[in-house]
């Protein structure tokens, strides 16, 4: 039946078998590839992730340790404000910077809740309900 020799029959088995032995290695050098890839990616997303909410957390304390004292300083220097037509101008602006501050510390908050960190996540979301309980 077969007109070829046995010799090259081998051979030819011999170089199949090779190459779906180098075709299987490639495939598991891909699979350890993606894995390691995967890997470093979720390591590096991690990263980014806490740098960022390192940033938020500079920024917050930022806006509530040198923006709010530097309102509270003008608050007070307003007050201490008492001619007859100063004044008006006085509670007015009185009034602006209290409104600024209430934004600035709302900011603040919002970039890096001082209250999860400090409480948790379970009480921090009971405060933001009840917060939103009252607002509506």
């Amino acid at each position: 039946m077969s007109t070829l020799p046995t010799g090259v029959w081998w051979a030819f088995l011999t170089a199949g078998l090779a190459l779906a032995v180098i075709l299987l290695a490639l495939g598991a050098a891909l699979v350890i590839y993606q894995r390691r890839f995967v890997a470093l990616h979720r390591r590096h997303a991690a990263g980014l992730l806490r740098a960022q909410e390192e940033e938020r957390a500079w920024v917050a304390r930022e806006l509530h340790d040198d923006v709010l004292q530097r309102i509270a300083v003008v608050l007070h220097e307003v007050d201490g404000v008492r001619a007859g037509a100063a004044r008006a101008r006085a509670a007015s602006l009185r009034a602006e910077l209290e409104d600024l501050a209430h934004v600035v510390r709302r900011v603040a908050n919002h970039l890096h809740p001082a209250f999860l960190e400090r409480e948790g996540l379970v009480p921090a979301l009971r405060s933001l309900a009840a917060e939103m309980t009252e607002r509506s």
